[in-house]
């Protein structure tokens, strides 16, 4: 009799799985209990059979609820699996993306790498081109200006430690102070990209000098290649994609044509002229043109690094960092996101009246730049060896 109460109660439960159960089945199905036990002569009282009611109603009604809890699990379960793939079909999403970005750059690089490396007729063309270019620029600006031919030059020659005293009137304390930093100095034209010639020539020098192979074409592939070329003068804004390919172009020229040179003495020769010159020279490709490809490329720069950076939020002088001849007035944050974007110490004399104090930014790098501030303009510092 116990087995065929089993069997039935077993019977019930499926019914429960499926969810095809009603009320009026659990009275049946009671019912048909007690009638049961009567045929089998084994009489129950009705408190007997009012608890075993009871019991099976409990039993039913944990069944159920553990139903539901498997229900509610399997939802859980059935959510979370389709928030993963939604997530999996985002970062599908995402690498088309980028691949196709990816293509976008190689296809740029194979046509920047075709036209520098094997059209001559490209060169001459380009180089003309963007002759035409600068030269409208210096005319709206610099050139306006009346200056004397020594102050013209982009760069100055180099003067000696005694040269730095007189230069900023220093006492004997902070001579001693900044000799044991910088064997001498050299001045840059003080035209508002000052801080883009100081900085600007000085990470030349390391990236033509001191980076190897690898180092400069990741430099040239992953940064140079990428960067906008954008200036704005004279309420001229220059940001057509023809224009900045054509200076992208010719930077990377002027770059590789002295990085090419095996003597490392006259590549620094080289990239000083290249750098000084205002105008037009005897050699042919000194023509004032390299020092405004360098400013507007590191100015572009340091806008996409700070853009890119913790500070986007709080540098509130982004659209003076596109104009030439603009001093930014927030440089601070300029000198620290190039100083850790780049992997470059740089290392900030504040010379003020009779106050002299330094600041670095990134010590931890094997590469040096000096800047001499004097509130205005900068100037650069020439490392001790």
């Amino acid at each position: 009799m116990t087995k065929q109460i089993l069997a039935r109660i077993e019977q019930f439960f499926q019914k429960i799985v499926i969810f095809d159960f009603r009320l009026t089945e659990v009275e049946e199905f009671v019912n048909s209990l007690k009638n049961e036990r009567s045929i089998s002569n084994k009489k129950c009282n009705d408190d007997q059979m009012s608890q075993l009611s009871i019991e099976i109603q409990q039993e039913i009604s944990q069944q159920i609820k553990e139903l539901l809890q498997r229900q509610s699990q399997e939802e859980q379960i059935w959510q979370s699996q389709i928030e993963a793939k939604i997530k999996n079909f985002q970062l599908i999403i995402e690498q088309i993306e980028k691949q196709k970005q990816n293509l976008r750059d190689f296809d740029q690089d194979i046509s920047l790498t075709k036209n520098i490396e094997t059209s001559p007729e490209w060169i001459e063309k380009n180089r003309i081109n963007v002759q035409q270019i600068v030269n409208n620029i210096y005319e709206q600006t610099s050139r306006q200006r009346s200056v004397s031919a020594e102050s013209q030059q982009f760069l100055h020659q180099e003067e000696n430690q005694s040269q730095i005293g007189k230069y900023y009137k220093l006492k004997l304390e902070q001579k001693n102070q900044i000799n044991q930093y910088c064997s001498g100095f050299r001045q840059v034209r003080g035209d508002g990209n000052c801080f883009y010639t100081a900085f600007g020539f000085q990470y030349l020098q390391i990236l033509i000098n001191q980076f190897d192979q690898n180092q400069y074409n990741q430099f040239i592939d992953n940064i140079v290649k990428k960067t906008n070329f954008i200036i704005e003068y004279n309420n001229i804004k220059l940001q057509d994609e023809k224009s900045q390919m054509l200076l992208k172009e010719e930077f990377i020229f002027r770059l590789n044509l002295i990085r090419n040179i095996e003597d490392r003495n006259e590549r620094q020769i080289q990239l000083i002229k290249h750098f000084r010159a205002y105008e037009q020279e005897k050699e042919q490709l000194i023509d004032g043109c390299f020092y405004a490809l360098s400013t507007i490329f590191f100015k572009n720069l340091s806008l996409f690094i700070i853009e890119q950076g913790e500070f986007k939020d709080h540098f509130l002088e982004k659209e003076v960092l596109l104009k030439w001849e603009q001093e930014c007035n927030d440089n601070e944050i300029v000198i620290s996101s190039l100083a850790k974007y780049l992997n470059i110490h740089i290392q900030v004399f504040f010379i003020d009246k009779e106050h002299l104090s330094k600041k670095d930014y990134n010590e931890d790098s094997n590469y040096l730049i000096i800047l001499l501030l004097k509130p205005g303009h900068y100037n650069i510092g020439i490392q001790l060896k």
